[in-house]
């Protein structure tokens, strides 16, 4: 009776606590694979997990079966990780004082998250000006805002256009009217109306599309849309290199 007890004992404890070995992330794996290596076998039968989300859900799972009984780390490796939506990781995604969960780069490597699309296949388009179509890779209708190139950002599009001398104040079309000391106070100053040059005034084919970037009094920086409405959609982007 009493080696009875002691075996369901035992039984019982290891329900209560699940060990954990490291997992793997690699831009060379795949979420049907275990996640227990950091490279895919000879076969290519197993190695590690594609995607951060597959990681986290496999921490998950082990969780289920109950407390970690020991630290476990997922190890991203290096390269590039574009993220389809956000990571969302909350209590149920934490370890414990005895066995932390930690997520960390693999080794010396560093990996890139990037929260956006990736864009390819950008071909010359005028002068230094590349061009790729998006409606092509499946990206028509996707906003965005932003574009890495080369590892840069890349500026937006500019009237009459970026200068690279002067990349902050300089390349923009400036506000008629009389120039006044910045921070001085002007009496009866309207600060509704945007006056601009009458040889700034162009016929754009799309004003829809237009933004307004202010920068006014004091220095500030304030962004203006020119309609109420979301812009519209581009079905080709363009970069310098």
């Amino acid at each position: 009776m009493r080696t009875l007890l002691f075996v369901f004992f035992i039984a019982a404890s290891c329900s209560l606590s699940a060990a954990a070995a490291d997992l793997y992330v690699s831009t060379e794996g795949q979420d049907a694979w275990s996640g227990q290596s950091a490279e895919p076998n000879a076969s290519q039968t197993d190695g590690p997990f594609a995607t951060l989300q597959r990681a986290r859900d496999e921490i998950r799972r082990i969780k289920a079966g109950g407390e970690l009984s020991e630290p476990l780390t997922v190890h991203v490796r290096a390269g590039q990780y574009a993220l389809p939506q956000t990571l969302k990781l909350d209590a149920q995604d934490s370890g414990t004082a005895a066995a932390p969960v930690l997520w960390r780069g693999y080794q010396a490597e560093r990996p890139e998250l990037i929260g956006g699309r990736p864009v390819a296949d950008f071909q010359p388009y005028q002068d230094e000006i590349l061009q790729a179509d998006l409606r092509a890779q499946g990206l028509e209708g996707v906003v965005f805002r932003q574009l890495i190139f080369a590892g840069r950002r890349q500026h937006l599009a500019r009237y009459p256009n970026f200068d690279p001398q002067n990349p902050y104040g300089g390349g923009w079309a400036y506000a008629d009217g009389q120039a006044v000391p910045m921070y001085a106070e002007v009496p009866g100053e309207d600060r509704r109306t945007l006056q601009y040059q009458v040889g700034d005034t162009r016929s754009w084919a799309h004003p829809e599309e237009g933004e307004v970037f202010v920068f006014p009094r004091y220095n500030w920086w304030h962004r203006r849309e020119l309609c109420g409405r979301r812009r519209r959609r581009p079905a080709s982007i363009t970069s310098a290199f």
